[in-house]
């Protein structure tokens, strides 16, 4: 039910579907902690809800965060939470490079609207203010970074 009805969520409607945007801080702390280790604190999905079986994109973020907020609608909108529900169901996954190309991707749809300076100086600050990430995570950070100067 927390899926299907997510209490504080606010709603973007993109192409008549709806977006239920979750501020990680109000979201369960299982779900925070998983979303922390797994993700850096912000994640998009697609899936459907077991009890009602319709369609559901959640967007996990710390909303105040206007790049990181962009970034994962950017996900959703750009078909990428869709595609890799439909990888997963057929047993298949995306290569690094596919995953790093999706991330350059919503980085940009995100950069669009907060600008590219904004987006540059908020990836340079996940990669500063999170000493737990692996090298492979700064690394990506640090190419997203420089993908994103060429944009200006």
């Amino acid at each position: 039910e927390w899926l299907d009805h997510p209490s504080n969520a606010e709603h973007v409607v993109f192409d008549d579907e709806v977006i239920n945007v979750i501020n990680i801080k109000e979201a369960p702390v299982e779900v925070q902690e998983w979303l922390s280790d797994e993700y850096g604190g912000g994640a998009a999905f697609y899936g459907h809800c077991p009890e009602s079986g319709r369609p559901v994109h959640l967007v996990f973020c710390d909303t105040s965060n206007p790049f990181v907020l962009h970034h994962e609608i950017g996900h959703v909108v750009l078909g990428h939470t869709k595609l890799l529900l439909e990888m997963a169901l057929s047993g298949k996954s995306l290569t690094k490079d596919e995953t790093l190309q999706q991330e350059f991707e919503a980085d940009e749809y995100a950069s669009r609207v907060v600008g590219v300076g904004k987006a540059m100086i908020a990836l340079s600050e996940i990669f500063d203010n999170n000493p737990n990430r692996t090298i492979h995570q700064m690394m990506q950070i640090n190419h997203r970074v420089v993908y994103l100067s060429t944009l200006l």
